[in-house]
């Protein structure tokens, strides 16, 4: 068997699996499209919910760091009078 003529059965296969499934009434292909869209909007409220709360810890975290600094400071100074 050529190896060339597997390889390209396998993508007619495929080309014509993908012509099928977008294939079918008007009406079927805009449900499709719904489907994706509100996939879509729900990824990028995630997405947004996520980057929030990552902001959110990194201003934290900032927080505590700038707390940390100000304690080593003061203990800094009461050793030093």
């Amino acid at each position: 068997m050529n190896p060339k003529s597997g390889i390209n059965a396998h993508l007619k296969r495929h080309r014509s699996s993908a012509a099928k499934e977008y294939s079918g009434k008007l009406k079927t292909l805009e449900e499709k499209r719904d489907k994706i869209k509100k996939r879509i909007r729900h990824q990028l409220k995630e997405h947004k919910r996520l980057d929030a709360r990552h902001h959110c810890d990194e201003e934290r975290l900032n927080q505590n760091q700038n707390q940390n600094q100000n304690q080593n400071q003061n203990q800094n100074q009461n050793q030093n009078q």
